[in-house]
């Protein structure tokens, strides 16, 4: 036995030595065409051998080829154009191509993988599509995320609170009013959505860890499914591209706020890489409440949130690769009110979220499976004074989503591209408000499972010119185990303790688009999209309290739905400048809204119950313009106008004509942007047309403008100073008809990297 194995295993390395003596040896450098300077992280793809690398800090790579014969590099970075390279390798020849890369001024060459699932050009893509890039997230003045995308067109922030805010909404195109769960948001592909309230957490997203995020607009369910009705954001993370490099910054500003942040990241072989970051937040915060709101127990709201996460990358082979990661958020939130608690009203996240991919190549092919699991125990601290009696209650609930996503890519021809998915999600609540101050407890669970497969056409013609996507999804939804219980007999809510009924559903959603490009500098596109949303579980399962009043649970509702429509052209009269509009209209359907039940609790308050029941129409258009000097401006500005009306509600026809809640007619965004060598700054005005509160739109919270200000310095290599002047006006807009923003806010960074 032991001599076959020594056998055997002499057969394997004389195998493994001759392979590697037959290799073929690519090494290069990629640098800036203009400077000279190495591009690190530019991807590099061996067309026909199926590999692919990245460059390192010096720009350097190297690819390694068993069989000989005629190949195409491609390499391509962010904000360059891709350079092709057509070769012909021998047997045993070690080859040298270094590639210089020009910068191109507008970025119809930047890569995306959203929209379609391949890697494609900006300028291919049929579609509205942004790209935020690492250096616009840093260079723009910000304290989350979603501070800069809300200077992209079609989209809407709502963060009355600043960085205090609990739940931050970024809807697209005016679908979302104050439903979070009508945005798809992902974290490298897979989503972050929870199940129990439709809510991506925006908070705990760490910005110095992002390398791009992309936006699609208009529903994508075709590909993602759920929550996609208005678009996909998709935040893609920093890979290690280096053999060691790190950076912290510093952060202090208005409300004694500090923030932390660090990271490190190392490369080994070019095929072990790791990465470590985190970040640490708090501050004292502010009264956001009017003068004519506050009472003995106001206090300023606070804040303590920190995260860290940490991925593994390790290459298999040329052709396989395996990833993993974990990410960890712990985040205290108070409300603004102080009775007998220590930390007053208030809530806690604690999030863990993982994500395992494995990728594999093969000729022509390409196949990718994505498991992910996120855990969030939620915990919610209220205290009151009613009728002169101290009241206490804590909410808890354990939010689980976790899945399977795979797709097989296949390049059929050199320009025809089929993609097959399969997915597997599961979302579930298990939660309770448990009162200290009575007897009381009231427990909701309940479980959703989506089963999904799609399939995605895309291929060119007449010469590459017209470019066409057609796919179609179809989702198989259940929600089952729901129970609802109110321990006494007392609680207005006992009547309805019992296992709810299990429900089943169906959702198919195509996509047919395509781009026409009519000459270098002009291109066009239609798309017809079908989205849906699930209900979420909190209304599927839970009967309580809510803003409206007392709510019952339907365990019965289906899907929303919403047919989208859009065209648009983009035009480059010159290298430097582009302009891009876009005209949609979309179709909802079944949209849910709190219908009046007919009954009433303690015989005086209405009892109500989500239904699928509204008709909405949206009419939209987005203008944007970018210019950039061949010199250190650049200008970017868009226009936003959308008109989102209810034009059916059977059971409240009062409101047909009324338009949604939190979805202003008209946004204005600009950025200026001024670099030199004395100093830098960017320069972003925001306006934001009246919004109403309500369905009936009798009450609405006033328009409002923002200017931010960022001025930086690079005083020394791989050091910043910058100081960031947000709400430069003080403007204490509010976006919540009791709640003011945080006004005019300074803060002051320092940031190194190695």
């Amino acid at each position: 036995m032991i001599k076959n194995h020594i056998i055997y295993l002499a057969v394997i390395s004389l195998f493994l030595a001759s392979y590697t003596m037959s290799q073929t040896t690519i090494t290069g450098r990629v640098l800036d065409s203009k400077t000279d300077q190495p591009l690190s992280g530019a991807n590099i793809v061996l067309v026909g051998g199926d590999l692919g690398t990245t460059s390192n800090k010096e720009g350097q790579y190297q690819l390694s080829i068993a069989e000989p014969g005629e190949y195409v590099l491609r390499v391509s970075f962010i904000g360059y154009e891709e350079a092709v390279r057509n070769l012909s390798l021998g047997q045993n020849q070690n080859l040298t191509v270094n590639i210089q890369l020009r910068s191109t001024i507008l970025r119809g060459n930047i890569v995306l993988v959203t929209a379609t699932k391949t890697e494609r050009r900006l300028s291919e893509i049929p579609g509205r599509v942004e790209v935020i890039t690492q250096d616009e997230l840093k260079s723009l003045p910000s304290q989350k995320l979603d501070d800069v995308l809300k200077y992209s067109s079609g989209l809407n922030v709502h963060r009355t609170s600043g960085i205090f805010e609990i739940r931050p909404v970024v809807s697209l195109r005016g679908v979302s009013g104050d439903e979070p769960g009508r945005t798809l948001v992902l974290v490298n592909g897979v989503p972050i959505n929870k199940s129990d309230t439709g809510v991506a957490n925006w908070n705990r997203i760490n910005v110095n860890n992002i390398e791009q995020v992309e936006i699609f607009k208009g529903a994508g369910s075709s590909l993602y499914g759920n929550n996609a009705m208005g678009g996909v954001i998709n935040i893609i993370t920093q890979t290690p591209v280096e053999n060691f490099s790190g950076g912290a910054n510093v952060s202090y500003g208005t409300y004694n706020t500090l923030s932390t942040n660090f990271n490190l990241s190392m490369q080994k072989n070019d095929k072990l890489h790791f990465g470590v970051d985190g970040f640490y937040r708090r501050s004292d915060g502010y009264i956001d409440l009017p003068e004519t709101l506050k009472t003995e127990y106001t206090v300023p709201l606070f804040l303590d949130e920190k995260g860290i996460s940490a991925q593994m990358g390790f290459d298999l082979n040329p052709a396989t690769s395996v990833k993993v990661l974990y990410d960890y958020y712990d985040d205290k939130r108070g409300e603004g009110e102080i009775i007998e608690e220590v930390d007053g009203k208030h809530r806690h996240f604690d999030t863990h979220f993982f994500q395992g991919k494995f990728t594999g190549r093969r000729e022509n092919s390409k196949y990718e499976l994505n498991g992910f699991y996120q855990f969030e125990n939620y915990l919610r601290v209220d205290e009151r004074i009613k009728k002169g009696e101290y009241q206490k209650f804590d909410v808890t609930s354990n939010r689980v989503d976790k899945g399977l996503l795979f797709y097989y890519l296949r390049n059929i021809e050199s320009n025809h591209t089929m993609i097959l998915g399969f997915e597997l999600k599961s979302g579930s609540v298990d939660g309770g408000d448990y009162y200290t101050t009575s007897p009381d407890t009231i427990l909701n669970r309940g479980k959703m499972q989506f089963l999904a497969v799609y399939l995605q056409d895309e291929f060119g013609l007449m010469d590459k010119r017209l470019r066409i996507i057609a796919s179609l999804r179809y989702d198989k939804v259940k929600f089952y185990d729901g129970y609802f219980h109110a321990n006494l007999e007392e609680n207005p809510f006992y009547a309805y303790n019992d296992d709810l009924d299990e429900n089943r559903w169906d959702a198919y959603s195509p996509r047919i688009a395509a781009r026409y490009s009519l000459f270098g500098n002009l291109s066009g596109y239609l798309s017809y999209s079908k989205g849906f949303r699930s209900s979420i579980l909190d209304d599927l399962c839970r009967s309580g309290w809510m803003r409206l009043g007392p709510k019952v649970s339907n365990p019965e509702l289906g899907p929303e739905t919403i047919d989208s429509y859009e065209f648009g052209f983009d035009y480059s009269p010159e290298n430097t400048m582009k302009f891009s509009p876009s005209f949609y209209y979309s179709k909802g359907n079944d949209f849910l809204y709190f219908v009046d039940t007919g009954d009433l609790l303690w015989g005086k308050k209405p009892i109500y119950r989500r239904e699928n029941i509204t008709a909405v129409d949206i009419y939209g258009a987005e203008f944007d313009f970018t210019y950039r000097s061949y010199g250190s401006i650049f200008f970017s500005g868009n226009y936003t106008y959308n008109q989102s009306t209810i034009s059916k509600f059977p059971d409240n026809p009062e409101l047909e004509g009324k338009y949604l809640i939190y979805s202003p007619i008209h946004q204005t965004k600009v950025s200026i942007q001024w670099e030199n060598k004395f100093i830098n700054i960017i320069l972003g005005i925001r306006y934001k047309d009246r919004q109403f509160i309500n369905d009936d739109n009798s009450e609405e919270i006033d328009a409002y403008y923002t200017l931010d200000v960022q001025v930086w310095k690079v005083p020394f290599d791989n050091m910043k100073i910058a100081v960031d002047f947000l709400n430069i006006t003080n403007e204490r807009q509010t976006e919540h008809i009791e709640r003011m923003s945080p006004g005019r806010l300074i803060n002051i960074k320092l940031s190194y990297n190695w």
